[in-house]
This record gives structure tokens, C-alpha cells and sequence, in this order.
């Protein structure tokens, strides 16, 4: 998924806060965060996103409809920031993690 947004270069480095740039020169910022760091700097209780569209293969009894509640996580976060335009580009990857309804610990049943 990619987002791009015109923002002040001041709010853009409040946005990061404590993570240090990869990258600062004078025409562009960048960061590479971690799923963990993205879940961080979401501030989200939980790692997982859920409900999620689920791309893959599935087997259906004749007349039902193929429902599958999937499960992902977040991969990385790339940033850029290009000082000239004043837009910030943030690149997110995310991988399925699993499927199922959540189970009593709000957990998917299956994981991958």
C-alpha cells in the first residue's frame, strides 16, 4: 500500500520522532521501519490487521459463498520525504498471517 501526502518538513520530523532517517541529505529523507517499529509508530495494541481481503485459493460447497477472514501483519515501512516537492511517500508491506475467525484469545485459527 502507498500513500503520498504534501506536509512541512518540521511535521514530518515530529512524524518520525525518534527514528533516524537512513537517509538525510539535502534533497530527500528516508526511513526503513520494521514490522515491529510500524506497529510502534502506529501506536496499535495489537501486531495483527484483521479483517483482511484474502487473495488465494479456496474451496466452497456448491452455492456458497467464498468467505475467508484473513489475518496479516506488517512487514516494513519505507518513507520518503523530497524536500523540493514537500511530499512524503510511505510504502507500507504486509504479509498474510494467517486465516480464521478470532479465536477466545483473539488469535486467528490458523496460522501460516
Amino acid at each position: 500500500t502507498e500513500l503520498s501526502k504534501r506536509l512541512a518538513e518540521d511535521a514530518v520530523v515530529t512524524l518520525f520522532g525518534s527514528f533516524e532517517p537512513i537517509l538525510d541529505n539535502s534533497r530527500v529523507m528516508k526511513w526503513k521501519l520494521n514490522g515491529d517499529e510500524v506497529t510502534q509508530w502506529l501506536e496499535l495494541s495489537e501486531k495483527l490487521i484483521h479483517p483482511v481481503a484474502f487473495e488465494g485459493k479456496v474451496v466452497c460447497v456448491a452455492g456458497q459463498r467464498r468467505s475467508v477472514y484473513g489475518w496479516a501483519t506488517y512487514e516494513t515501512l519505507e518513507a520518503q520525504y523530497v524536500r523540493k516537492s514537500k511530499i512524503l511517500t510511505l510504502r507500507f508491506q504486509t504479509s498474510l498471517f494467517g486465516t480464521g475467525l478470532p479465536d477466545s484469545d483473539g488469535n486467528p485459527q490458523f496460522t501460516y
